[in-house]
């Protein structure tokens, strides 16, 4: 796509559409394999832990079009180099255990209750040679209990073993556990997974098209998503969250966080 917007050279014609990738995913979902993933996340449905339940300072079924704020904080280069070593040598990665500060900090305000975390992810299946240059929303959900425990690392080890898990049966995935959660809790309206981590540490930095301005996020049925990428060397944290839904002492939390 970057090389058609700069108009750097001509793109070669593929045979392959993404239409095509989602009929083929498609195919691929109704497989025994896919059976079997289903099979194995309905036996988790019952003990699957609820959303965090945050102090709240209104209903979220009264907000109407509700506003948005958002805090923005950069760990310096070196600092952040630093955390990654760290990871490396408690033999877990730097989004886990962000992931898991980031528990830590709902865990403050919550009730002491496990809870769901909602992870967006990436998924681009090799069903096609070319399918590495098609544009397209390459994207899925994961929804990871959440145990809080008494060491951030151990936490963190814990994370990479859930994830690890929602891998291996990715066929039923996040939207799919959601709904089935929703069924079997007869939840009605009530969001099962607003509470968001969006990692996107790809291993390379994603290259600058020009000098950001603004950053504007905001999703139906998402309270709170907290974003990290890498820019330059250093680490970006961004909370997007819904102004008016939280009370003021986590407020005050974010903005001590992002300070």
């Amino acid at each position: 796509w970057r090389r058609l917007y700069e108009g750097i050279e001509p793109l070669e014609p593929l045979d392959i559409t993404f239409e095509d990738y989602a009929t083929e995913r498609s195919r691929l979902a109704r497989s025994d394999a896919a059976d079997a993933d289903r099979a194995y996340w309905l036996t988790r449905v019952p003990d699957f832990p609820k959303a965090p339940n945050l102090p709240l300072a209104a209903d979220p079924a009264r907000l109407v079009n509700p506003a948005f704020a958002s805090k923005t904080m950069s760990v310096p280069a070196e600092r952040w180099a630093t955390i990654k070593r760290r990871a490396r040598d408690e033999k877990v990665t730097p989004s886990a255990a962000l992931a898991a500060a980031y528990a830590e900090v709902i865990a403050k305000h919550g009730d002491g209750a496990p809870f769901c975390l909602n992870l967006p992810a990436f998924e681009r299946l090799p069903v096609h040679p070319s399918i590495d240059r098609v544009v397209g929303p390459f994207s899925s959900t994961m929804l990871l209990p959440i145990t809080i425990g008494s060491d951030v690392w151990a936490h963190a080890r814990q994370i990479v073993t859930e994830i690890n898990l929602a891998l291996e049966h990715r066929w039923f995935g996040g939207i799919e556990l959601a709904r089935a959660l929703a069924q079997h809790r007869r939840s009605g309206a009530d969001p099962i997974a607003p509470v968001v981590f969006t990692a996107a540490l790809y291993g390379a930095e994603l290259p600058e098209w020009g000098e950001t301005k603004a950053l504007a996020s905001q999703t139906p049925q998402v309270w709170l998503d907290c974003q990290v990428l890498e820019r330059d060397g250093a680490l970006l944290v961004r909370w997007d969250y819904v102004e008016p839904l939280f009370d003021a002492a986590l407020k005050r939390e974010i903005a001590r966080i992002t300070a």
